[in-house]
């Protein structure tokens, strides 16, 4: 049994409401619940679907450049992530510092491609959903407990990320999941 925003609904089953994933501030599912009250949001401020789209290019760019505390400013402060090497969902902040500690060391290269259209879906004047497929590939990566460098890839990647717009007009990162259909094996440098 999953609850409701506002609450009440502790003992309602799931039922015919569907799938339901319950994010900080508001639940997806087949509806948005926005609280009575979202966090300082100007209203007059609305995301568009070219924002959101350049939102996700500069994700990628950002992990390209290898820029430190960049990865970082772009998740709001409750944000959830699902990357497709790590086994559970993790803060983005987080996230954004264990991406940092294993793609921007400076031997490492990190790319990625947009391989289709980015496709928005617009759910509130502050909340917008985007998805893609995609392709990444990291190589000269260090993994230090094993004192080994490797090279992973994700070949065929999908990706979805929520964006909400703060008071400041910032588009950040609520949720994100990342994840692959194929993942070539993991090969070790020698």
């Amino acid at each position: 049994m999953i609850p409701e925003a506002g609450g009440g609904d502790e003992n309602r089953p799931l039922g015919n409401r569907g799938c339901v994933f319950p994010l900080p501030g508001f639940i997806l599912g087949f509806k948005i619940v926005l609280r009575e009250k979202p966090a300082e949001v100007d209203v007059a401020a609305k995301i568009t679907v070219e924002q959101v789209q350049a939102a996700v290019r500069r994700y990628f760019a950002v992990m390209s450049a290898k820029t430190p505390g960049e990865l970082e400013k772009m998740y709001t402060y409750d944000s959830v992530v699902f990357n497709p090497f790590t086994p559970r969902g993790e803060p983005g902040r987080v996230s954004a510092t264990r991406q940092e500690r294993e793609y921007f060391k400076p031997q490492s290269n990190y790319r990625a491609e947009i391989v289709g259209p980015i496709e928005v879906q617009i759910l509130a004047d502050n909340v917008a959903v985007a998805a893609h497929t995609m392709r990444s590939y990291g190589t000269n990566l260090e993994e230090p407990t094993l004192g080994k460098r490797f090279n992973r890839a994700v070949q065929d990647g999908r990706g979805t990320h929520v964006f909400v717009l703060d008071s400041e007009g910032r588009l950040l990162i609520a949720h994100q999941h990342i994840s692959d259909i194929c993942r070539a094996p993991i090969e070790y440098l020698k």
